[in-house]
This record gives structure tokens, C-alpha cells and sequence, in this order.
């Protein structure tokens, strides 16, 4: 049978994994939501091209533009709201992945211990024939 500490390091090894791998993933996405925030503000604060002929905005005189900004800052409203949520989320990923680093350290470190304790006894035992 296998040791029992060996397999409880084999479990807290795979729940540190499992957990990484969650935190890029709620990482990807705040970093994706984020750049859409950008995108959308950049767009916000530009306003559209001249006519040429006329010097005139012709998307601001017939108002398309005002009902755009509009629909735009509804949207970026929903993408701050995702952006607050999916940040909770990371700080929860966070959490459990300093909970599963921290269990996978002390039990690399009791093996480690039980390893070199191991070692001094086979010592001890050469020494002492």
C-alpha cells in the first residue's frame, strides 16, 4: 500500500493545479473585460468624421450619434458591472489558490523532513555497527 503521505502530497499537488489553472482563467478574463472597458471608452470619447463638402457632423445632426452614445454607455455600464464581478471571482480564485500553495508547501515539507529523518537513521545505524 501506498504511503498515506505520498498520496495526500499527490492530492494537494493536483488541487494546486487546479486551482492555477482557474486563476488564469479569471485572470484572461478580467484582462479581456478590461480591454473592452478601453475600447469602448476610447470609442466614447471620439466623435465621429466631418463631411468634407459641408463641415458638418451629419451623425450629430440627425441624431443617430446621441442614441449610439447612449446604447454605448448602457453597454459599458453592463461591462464595468461583469468587470466588478469577474474580479471578485479572481480574489476568490486567489484565495484558494494560496490555500492549496500553502497545504501543498507543508506537506512537501514534512515529506521532505520524514526524507532526511529517514536518512539520519540509515546513518545512525551505519555509524553504529
Amino acid at each position: 500500500m501506498a504511503d498515506p503521505l505520498y498520496q495526500l502530497t499527490d492530492l494537494t499537488a493536483l488541487q494546486l493545479d487546479r486551482a492555477m489553472a482557474e486563476l488564469s482563467a479569471t485572470a484572461a478574463k478580467v484582462a479581456a473585460l478590461e480591454h473592452q472597458i478601453a475600447d469602448m471608452r476610447t470609442r466614447l470619447s471620439q466623435l465621429p468624421g466631418l463631411d468634407p463638402e459641408t463641415g458638418l457632423n451629419p451623425a450629430l445632426s440627425s441624431g443617430h450619434f446621441d442614441q449610439w452614445q447612449k446604447q454605448a454607455r448602457t453597454r459599458l455600464g453592463q461591462l464595468n458591472i461583469q468587470l466588478a464581478q469577474a474580479r471578485a471571482a479572481h480574489e476568490e480564485r486567489m484565495a484558494d489558490t494560496r490555500l492549496a500553495f500553502g497545504r501543498n508547501a507543508a506537506l512537501e515539507a514534512i515529506k521532505a523532513k520524514k526524507a532526511a529523518d529517514a536518512r539520519d537513521m540509515r546513518r545512525r545505524r551505519v555509524e553504529h555497527q
